[in-house]
This record gives structure tokens, C-alpha cells and sequence, in this order.
């Protein structure tokens, strides 16, 4: 029996008038025309009539092809796998202009909560390097670094530090978009879109790298862009997209490595859906061409660094130093973090568990929890992407875990969340398949348009005040607060990304306190300064430039005085190499640091924790100097509370305090420090000193052995276990062996050579 039913008519496809010619079209359900027919319609993806009510599907408006394996009246379900999809109609305005809509929702919140000024971390040097043009640390992102320097020079508007800042927003807000029309590419509702790509940016770790400096919103968008080409292919077919990704995926090589995890997870897909395309040789060469094009910003770092900017990290100007720099050499290893710890099972189930909570945290259990569900909605109504959705997590995810075996502390975990941002985006493609499952059994708009706004109303509430930096200032106090504390033409030697950072942003990019000198702002002591070094001098670069400097010189962090004959001093929140002898008072230094968020809480991230730390700290050591030992222990616990899971914040309270004749308070900071991290072995070697000053023989044995597990060839502990075993343990025979044992490693130890040939 003949019925009539609504058929749903591709954009450029002739009106109802020419029904025969369109018959033999690729059908593809999208509701630009609607016309009568006059007897079961057959999809091209089925062998069976399709009723009218397996058209029920039709109902939202779309201009994108819709994945006709979706029908749920098909009996014959074909493999979306396998099969070709149908050509789409190319993008309507209206879609960009949904696009633009998408991106302009997630910019007004990034710009409510933007950073106004520099922040902690890398912020502060990569300004630095797009202002001046430079080479920032390895591996020298010479796509951010150009785009954001066109950026901060041409919007001149606001401080450099919040022009670029707002660069970050715009480029996590144009993510937004481009996830939008990817989603849209195969058939997903216009809200169901919308939702998702919001969901995707304004996740804790993506929402917090939009309003500050950093590099992963452009990752974000390069991202989201390749992801849009596949998914263009996959519902059209065309090698354009496919060309087009291959040049993005080059371009974002130029900016951030680990881009290469998505990329992989789309070509296996790809790969596995069209099988035949490693045929066709002219593609594989145009492609290839392609990403080597898109790798051409890398000649960036060589040329700018032979003109010698201000910020030239590594000064790749040659190609051995290009190499090292792309490669990441500096932190000896080309992975994120460096660990000589083996991988294993029990390893690789603790660092894949922590991906698991810190995506949770990023998207709240909740919408996690909807996105697995989703996933398992997509087995029956969109399989190809489901693929897409395992590969994308375990390339993105999983796969990045096996490579780059992390540690677990605080600063290994603040580190690596970033890196888990793509996979956010794929689980945010299952929330939205299961999303459009569920409004495809309303038929109320209003309900429809409520429930699209859940996911992301819950991760505004969230997160919106660990996200908001609004109101951020504790960076540039910091860095204020420094140069406040030392004398003119100053050489400073900072320690951490929280102390050098921002004090590169003021002295290089503000122009503030220019007499001012930033040593080792590169982790190691600028080339330029030691210039004149003869290559016969005995000392390393840094002692020699203290010896023939002639200014004052700074340090964040205590250490055993780099010259001889000097000692250090407290300077407010520095400490001052001075020659033994110079009389200096530093009271009241700490007490003119100002920090504007001591009255104004804003974001307690990972910096902020240490320059707290680093007031706290300086404030107690004052309080100790002025024999105030009760006051110090309060500012020291404060400390202590700042810097949880943080092995050299624990390590400095009780050096500090066992410098002042506390060993009881400074115990129990050590043993934190060695807790943390059992490769750490300064809090041992610090217990040891500790025990042995009280007697306890024992407890010293124990921290040595400990150490030489860590570090066998440790000539110091080597020495040191010698000796204790031959003058408290009597066991003479063993601790020759520790003594033969430092002397293989350093000569130079004539009382210890002495020692082996006593007679026993």
C-alpha cells in the first residue's frame, strides 16, 4: 500500500518538481526542502523501505548531513564503519553565525574572569617572549609566540600582561566554535552542539588556561580545528579536509607537542573507516607536504634568536642548540616530565587513575558519569564515532600516561592536567550524543533548551571561583615586592617559576627597575654575562660573575655561600651575599611586602601557594632572627599548610630551623620532605646531620643506607657510612668498603685514603 510521508530534501537539490532526478540522489536527511512522496523512500544506507515513522528523526532543523545509521527502524542496520557517508550541503551562514554565537557566550565569561595582570608560572616569561619577539622555553612555541606578539602589539589596549591574557580567551573561545561546527557536521541539534563545545571550554582546567598566559588555548583551538576537518570528512568523503588537517596538525607542532596524541587517534580512525586511502600515494604525498609546511614557524626560533632578543631561551640561533631546544633537551627528556622510575602495572594504574580524577574534576563526576552513559548510547545509534570517542580517549589519555610515566607529587600533578584537556573533548562528544538521544524523545523546545543548559550552568557553579582570577595579583606583588627589597644595579639569582617569572615581566616587559639584573632566568646563568670568562677559569659561570660583578647580589633560596669569606642575610623576602664582616640590617623589610590579595582572596592555585609560602617562610626566619622563636613556629605551620606535598618547602622549614638551634621543631619537617619523595635525599642527608648531633647512631645509619639505595655512587654518604661504621659499629671490614667506594668516584680525599692504611 502506497502512503505518502515527508522527505527530507539536501541543500541544492532541485524542488519538488524534479522528485525523479532527485531519487537517484544520495539522499542525505537534512530539512532544508520537504515534498511529498508517493511510496516508501529507500535511504542509502539501508536495503529496506524506511517508514514514515523511522523519518521521525527529521523534525529539527538542520544543514548538516545527519548519520542515517541513527534511523532506529532500520532492520538491516548497515556498518558505519565501513560504509560512505553522503556529501552534506556546504555550511550555511546561519551555522557560522551559531559558530560565532557559541564562541562569543564562552569569550564573555573567559573575559569576566581574566587575569588583569601577569600571574604565576610561565607567564610572566612567555609575555616576555612575545613582546620582545623572543625564544621562550623549550620547545620554543614559535606559533604562540608570533600570533600572541602580533596580538599584544597591535591591541593596544589595557596592561601587555592582560593583552595577552586576553589572546588566551579568544583563542579557548574560538575552540568553542569549532568544536560547535564539528558537532554539527554530523547531525547533532544546533543546542546539543552549543552545549557540548561549551562544556568542553569551560571545564576547570580549559577555563583556568583561557584567562592567563599560557599555550594551551591555542593547543585548545588548533585542536578543535583538526577535529572539525575529520569529521567534515567523515560526512562528506573529501580529501579537502584531510589536506587542511594535515596542515593545522604541523601548524600545531609549532606550538605544543603533545597535539601529535589527537592526531594519531583521528589517523588510526580515519584509517579504519576508509581503509583504501593508504592507496592513494598522491594523498599520502600531499598531506605529507602539507604538515611540513605547517612546521615552517620553527625556522622563527633560529632567525629570532640570532638577532639576540631579550628573551632568548637556549639561543637556538645554530642547529645543534635549534635541536636541543626543539627537543627539549635542557630537562633531559623529550616527555613533559623526567622520572627514572620504571614503568609498571601498579605504576600505570596509579597515574591512568589520576587522569580518571582530574577529567572528573574538570567536567564534575556528573557530567563524566553522563558522558559514559553517552557512550553507551552511541553503540547503538552512532558507532563510527563511538571508535572515535575510544581512540580519542585512550591516544589523548591513556596512551600519553604509558609515555610520559609521571610522578604523582603536588608539582607533577599541577603540572600534567593540562595535558588531559583533549580528553575532555572527547568524552564531551559522548555527553552530546546522549544528549540528543534524550531530546529526540521531547518534543517541547523550551524543555529541550533547558536541559542543554544543565552541563554547563553545573560547571559554572563549579568552578567559576577557581577560575576566576579577576581579581589575581599576587604575581606581580611578588615580583614588586623583590625589587623593593634589593639595592641598585642588583644581580638577582631567583629560584622557581613563581619568583622569575614574574620578575622577567616587570624588569623586560614594564621596564620597571631596568638596573636590575635577572641571572639565571633560563635555569641557567645568561650566557651574555659571562661573555668574558676566561676558558682556563676554575670557577663555574656563576661564581665567577659574583667575584667580578662588584654589585649586590640576590638570592631567593638559601644555599651554602657560592664565594668564600661571604655569608648571607636576610633582605625582606631575599637573602643577600654579602662578605663576612659588612654590617646590614634588614628589619622591616618583610613587613613593607604588600600583598593586595592578603585583603582580596582570589584563586589559590599552584603559584600562589608558593609566593604565600615564601611570605610565610621570610616572615617566620624574621621572628627567629629577632629571638622570637613562639611567633616563628606560627608563621612556619602556616608554611607548612602552603606547602603540602611540597619536598623543598618542607626541607627549607626545618634547615631554617635547625639553623637556629631547633632539631626537635625541624624533625618532623624533614622526615615530610623525605616522605614526599624517597629519591629526594637532601632532607636525608640533613636527618643524618640532625641524628648525629644527638647521638643517635642508629637513626644516622639508617638516613645514609636510605641515601646509597637512592644514589649508590653518593661519594659524600659513601664517606660518611665509612666512618660511621668504623667509629661507632666497630665494623671495620664494611666500611672499608663504602671508603674504596667514595674514593671511585672522587679521588681527592687524602683522609680517607689516610684511613685505609692505618693498620687495624
Amino acid at each position: 500500500m502506497d502512503f505518502e510521508c515527508a522527505i527530507v530534501c539536501p541543500a541544492g537539490i532541485p524542488p519538488p518538481s524534479r522528485r525523479r532526478a532527485y531519487r537517484r540522489h544520495p539522499l542525505n536527511i537534512c530539512q532544508n526542502h520537504v515534498y511529498a512522496s508517493p511510496r516508501n523512500v529507500r535511504l542509502p544506507h539501508s536495503r529496506n523501505p524506511v517508514s514514515p515513522a523511522s523519518l521521525a528523526l527529521v523534525r529539527r532543523p538542520s544543514a548538516f548531513c545527519y548519520d542515517a545509521t541513527m534511523t532506529r527502524r532500520s532492520k538491516n542496520r548497515a556498518n558505519p564503519d565501513t560504509e560512505r557517508q553522503p556529501h552534506p550541503p556546504a555550511t550555511h551562514r546561519r551555522e557560522w553565525l551559531w559558530a560565532l554565537a557559541v564562541g562569543v557566550m564562552a569569550l564573555a565569561l573567559f573575559v569576566i574572569t581574566l587575569a588583569p595582570t601577569v600571574t604565576a608560572e610561565d607567564s610572566g616569561e612567555l609575555v616576555a617572549a612575545a613582546w620582545h619577539f623572543g625564544v621562550p622555553h623549550p620547545p620554543g612555541y614559535p606559533l604562540w609566540t608570533a600570533l600572541c606578539g602580533v596580538w599584544v602589539h597591535l591591541f593596544a589596549v589595557g596592561s601587555i600582561a592582560w593583552r595577552a591574557n586576553l589572546f588566551s580567551a579568544m583563542c579557548s573561545a574560538g575552540a568553542a566554535s569549532m568544536v560547535f561546527l564539528a558537532l554539527r557536521q554530523v547531525g547533532l541539534s544546533r543546542l546539543v552542539a552549543s552545549s557540548a563545545a561549551l562544556v568542553w571550554v569551560w571545564s576547570e582546567t580549559s577555563w583556568m588556561q583561557s584567562v592567563i598566559t599560557e599555550v594551551y588555548a591555542l593547543n585548545s583551538l588548533v585542536t578543535a580545528a583538526i577535529f572539525c576537518c575529520a569529521l567534515r570528512w567523515y560526512a562528506t568523503r573529501q580529501t579537502r579536509p584531510l589536506l587542511f588537517a594535515s596542515l593545522l596538525a604541523g601548524l600545531g607542532m609549532c606550538n605544543h607537542h603533545s597535539i601529535g596524541f589527537a592526531c594519531l587517534a583521528l589517523v588510526v580512525w580515519i584509517l579504519s573507516l576508509q581503509p583504501s586511502l593508504l592507496k592513494r600515494w598522491k594523498l599520502i604525498a600531499q598531506s605529507l607536504t602539507l604538515l611540513l609546511v605547517g612546521l615552517l614557524p620553527y625556522a622563527y626560533l633560529p632567525m629570532r634568536a640570532a638577532a639576540d632578543p631579550a628573551m632568548n631561551w637556549g639561543d637556538p640561533s645554530t642547529f645543534d642548540r635549534f635541536i636541543k631546544h626543539v627537543t627539549r633537551q635542557q630537562y633531559g627528556a623529550i616527555g613533559p616530565i623526567k622520572t627514572p622510575e620504571p614503568r609498571s602495572l601498579e605504576r600505570f594504574a596509579g597515574q591512568s587513575w589520576y587522569m580518571v580524577e582530574t577529567v572528573a574534576e574538570d567536567l564534575t563526576p556528573w557530567i563524566l558519569a553522563a558522558s559514559i552513559l553517552g557512550m553507551v548510547v552511541m553503540t547503538r545509534r552512532a558507532r563510527a564515532m563511538l571508535w572515535l570517542v575510544v581512540l580519542w580517549v585512550a591516544c589523548t589519555g591513556l596512551l600519553f600516561v604509558l609515555l610520559a610515566n609521571f610522578d604523582l607529587d603536588r608539582t607533577a600533578r599541577w603540572a600534567l592536567q593540562v595535558f588531559f584537556i583533549p580528553v575532555s573533548l572527547g568524552l564531551a562528544v559522548a555527553y552530546a550524543h546522549l544528549l540528543e538521544a534524550i531530546a529526540g524523545k521531547l518534543r517541547n523546545a523550551i524543555v529541550i533548551s533547558i536541559l542543554t543548559l544543565i552541563a554547563p550552568g553545573v560547571l559554572i557553579a563549579s568552578h567559576y571561583d577557581t577560575c576566576n582570577y579577576s581579581k589575581y595579583w599576587y604575581a606581580e606583588d611578588h615580583a614588586e615586592n623583590m625589587l623593593a627589597c634589593m639595592l641598585d644595579r642588583a644581580i638577582i639569582f631567583p629560584s622557581g617559576d613563581h619568583s622569575t617569572f614574574p620578575l622577567v615581566y616587570k624588569v623586560l616587559v614594564e621596564g620597571e627597575r631596568p638596573d636590575v639584573t635577572i641571572a639565571d632566568m633560563y635555569g641557567y646563568v645568561r650566557p651574555d654575562l659571562v661573555a668574558d670568562q676566561p676558558e682556563d677559569s676554575p670557577d663555574p659561570p656563576a661564581v665567577w660573575l659574583i667575584k667580578t660583578a662588584r654589585r649586590p647580589v640576590y638570592f631567593a633560596t638559601k644555599q651554602a655561600p657560592p664565594v668564600p669569606n661571604a655569608s648571607f642575610v636576610t633582605a625582606g623576602i631575599l637573602y643577600h651575599l654579602l662578605p663576612n664582616g659588612v654590617p646590614f640590617n634588614g628589619t622591616g623589610l618583610v613587613d613593607k611586602c604588600n600583598y593586595r590579595n592578603d585583603q582580596t582572596p582570589t584563586v589559590d592555585d599552584f603559584g600562589s601557594s608558593h609566593i604565600r609560602y615564601d611570605h610565610e617562610f621570610f616572615k617566620g626566619l624574621n621572628q627567629l632572627e629577632a629571638d622570637q622563636p613562639q611567633a616563628a613556629l606560627k608563621h612556619f605551620a602556616n608554611a607548612a599548610k602552603l606547602c603540602e606535598g611540597i619536598k623543598e618547602g618542607f626541607n627549607n622549614l626545618g634547615s631554617t630551623l635547625a639553623e637556629h638551634h631547633l632539631p626537635n621543631e625541624a624533625l618532623p619537617y624533614f622526615k615530610e620532605a623525605a616522605n614526599i619523595d624517597h629519591r629526594y635525599i637532601t632532607p636525608r642527608r640533613n636527618l643524618y646531620r640532625l641524628y648525629s648531633r644527638q647521638n643517635d647512631w642508629r637513626s644516622a645509619r639508617k638516613q645514609l643506607e636510605e641515601i646509597l639505595q637512592t644514589e649508590p655512587t653518593d661519594w659524600r654518604a659513601n664517606r660518611d657510612l665509612g666512618n660511621l661504621l668504623a667509629d661507632h659499629f666497630n665494623e671495620r671490614a664494611s666500611a672499608i668498603g663504602y671508603w674504596k667506594e667514595s674514593l671511585n668516584t672522587n679521588p681527592n680525599q687524602p683522609r680517607i685514603s689516610a684511613r685505609l692504611t692505618e693498620v687495624p
